[in-house]
């Protein structure tokens, strides 16, 4: 099974693929959570909405559009099509890690960022060198959230990726992988006869 599916080039790929995209999201997330929890700026309660339409609404409803998008850009079966949606805080499930990451930093006192204000610190590096420090928990747990995410999806990639070169995608496709292996490239008969 090892050798059928590839093993060592399919982790290596699953890798790549999973610990890029969760520290990507983590990022994205962690930026715009924080622009909801602490700034008021016009149309934030639309942008918010959207925000929570992106935890309810499935992703099947937007992966048609999605890949008609990267089909024209000639981004199928590359990873552009998970690591772009992880830059624009619109991986998977980003809409939870971004309401995680809202809720966190509205539970830290606003004095911290005053005082960092009055001692020169733009937006920025307040948020890069007071809230991040703060915030450590929050960013482990979504960082967790993401990787286990990204490791079990077969669905969303199965969509973006002819060839199975991640974990979730050569397990869901085992049976044809196993079949092809032992018939020379045709994938016929019932594997588990090869197996036995």
């Amino acid at each position: 099974t090892a050798q059928a599916i590839e093993l060592d080039k399919t982790l290596w790929n699953t890798i790549k693929l999973n610990i890029g995209c969760s520290l990507i999201q983590v990022v994205t997330t962690s930026i715009t959570g924080y622009g909801f929890a602490r700034f008021k700026f016009k149309g934030k309660n639309i942008f918010f909405g959207i925000v929570i339409l992106m935890i309810l609404v499935p992703p099947q409803v937007i992966l048609l559009p999605q890949y008609d998008q990267f089909m024209s850009l000639k981004l199928i079966n590359t990873a552009w099509t998970m690591y772009l949606p992880a830059m624009t805080a619109n991986g998977l499930r980003a809409g939870l890690m971004i309401f995680i990451f809202i809720q966190f930093f509205k539970g830290l006192p606003k004095e911290l960022e005053d005082a960092a204000y009055l001692d020169g610190c733009g937006p920025f590096k307040t948020f890069v060198t007071i809230m991040v420090p703060n915030a450590l928990s929050s960013f482990l747990t979504v960082f967790l959230f993401s990787v286990v995410w990204y490791w079990n999806d077969s669905y969303v990639s199965g969509m973006f990726f002819t060839k199975s070169n991640t974990i979730a995608l050569q397990v869901s496709n085992l049976y044809t992988t196993i079949s092809s292996y032992f018939n020379g490239g045709t994938p016929t008969g019932i594997p588990s006869d090869w197996l036995v």
